[in-house]
């Protein structure tokens, strides 16, 4: 399931598996993305069973954090229904870049 979507008959969510080095131990982490819901089954408790089911399948596959990205509008969902933790997290507009990062940071 990893990379490719989950479709159930009314929604759907992807898990994307990474592996990573941290203080010399390999950890997988998956992100969930794109979790959809039908519009008009909206509110019936679906999303929040998909998060469950990909929470099961990633903690099955050895991860150790499940990791969502979402908008401000869908904190009571992700947070208070599905029980995430908010976390500090930044990006960069990649297409805000300018020239200078064209530029080696280093000699």
């Amino acid at each position: 399931m990893f990379g490719k979507p989950a479709i159930h008959r009314f929604a759907a969510y992807r898990l994307d598996l990474h592996t990573l080095q941290r203080l010399g131990q390999i950890v997988h982490d998956a992100f969930l993305i794109d979790t959809k819901v039908r519009a008009d089954l909206q509110h019936n408790g679906i999303g929040t069973e998909l998060v469950r089911l990909a929470a099961l399948e990633a903690k099955h596959a050895g991860c150790e954090w499940l990791r969502v990205d979402y908008e401000e509008r869908l904190v009571p969902f992700y947070e208070q229904s599905c029980g995430f933790r908010p976390t500090p997290a930044s990006l960069i507009h990649l297409p805000d870049l300018t020239s200078d990062w064209a530029k080696p940071a280093l000699p």
